[in-house]
Formats: structure tokens, C-alpha cells, sequence
């Protein structure tokens, strides 16, 4: 049940963040290439030193929080369009 084997096409504008200590961030990428070739506006932040998951500490983090400032900025972006 990856997310990896899905079909992505049709799928709303994605944002991705992954750190470079997460232990997934092969599947980050991958699953915003194979959303690119679908057709789907992706955003892929790869943040140095990152944990997985590293998100949910948000203002807890200087990393959370400035994740937590891109996400609001991409949704922000997407629901001005």
C-alpha cells in the first residue's frame, strides 16, 4: 500500500518535506518524481539534517517552523489560484 505504486495523476498540487537523516526520503523523492511525470504541480523540500517526521515539532524546531511557514505559503499560493 506505497504511495510510491499509486496512480498520481489528477492529484492536486503537492508539497513534500523530507530530511536528509529521515530514513524515507528515497520515497520522498520518488514519489514526487512520479507525481511530476503524472502531470502534478510538486514541491520537494529537502531539509539538511532532518528527521522524519520532523514537521510535527513545528515552532518547537527553527526546521519545523520554517516547514510549517513553506507549507502555509504553498497552500496560501494555491488557494489564491
Amino acid at each position: 500500500a506505497s504511495p510510491l505504486f499509486a496512480e498520481l495523476s489528477g492529484l492536486p498540487p503537492l508539497h513534500i518535506e523530507a530530511g536528509t537523516a529521515d530514513r524515507l526520503i528515497d520515497d520522498a523523492v520518488g514519489i514526487a518524481r512520479r507525481a511530476r511525470e503524472a502531470g502534478v504541480d510538486v514541491t520537494l523540500e529537502i531539509v539538511d539534517g532532518a528527521i522524519h517526521n520532523f514537521v510535527q515539532y513545528g515552532p518547537d524546531t527553527p526546521e519545523g517552523q520554517a516547514a510549517l511557514e513553506r507549507i502555509a505559503a504553498h497552500v496560501a499560493g494555491h488557494l489564491g489560484r
